[in-house]
């Protein structure tokens, strides 16, 4: 996955806080499941991979 120069020093340099935050990222993914019906999912996915130009993660 490829993430930001900015978010890659900030995984390297803060490691206690890199930590922390992929601990509420898994609360917060956990907690959501299934709010969104599947269409809805697929939707928001391609918008993110869209505006991220990451075209890469499309499957056709």
């Amino acid at each position: 996955m490829k993430v930001s120069k900015a978010f890659e020093v900030f995984t390297k340099g803060a490691t206690e806080y890199n930590k922390a935050w992929m601990e509420v990222v898994q609360k917060l993914d956990k907690a959501n499941t299934n709010k969104l019906d599947e269409k809805t999912r697929d939707l928001a996915y391609l918008a993110v991979l869209a505006t991220t130009r990451l075209e890469s993660g499309i499957s056709f």
